[in-house]
């Protein structure tokens, strides 16, 4: 396993203890934690030369 799909399955634990929480401000803290990881698992895909797929629009 790659260090970006190690995040990536922290991002995705860190989402599902968002939506559990019963606290809205850990609710948002934990998703908030969830975006930051899933755009660390990006850049690290990028650093190792993986090609980033394409924005649909």
């Amino acid at each position: 396993m790659s260090k970006a799909d190690d995040l990536r399955k922290e991002a995705e634990e860190a989402g599902k203890r968002g939506d559990k929480s019963k606290s809205l401000r850990k609710g948002a803290l934990e998703h908030r934690r969830e975006k930051a990881l899933n755009d660390m698992a990006d850049n690290e895909d990028w650093l190792d030369g993986k090609p980033m797929p394409k924005a649909s629009k």
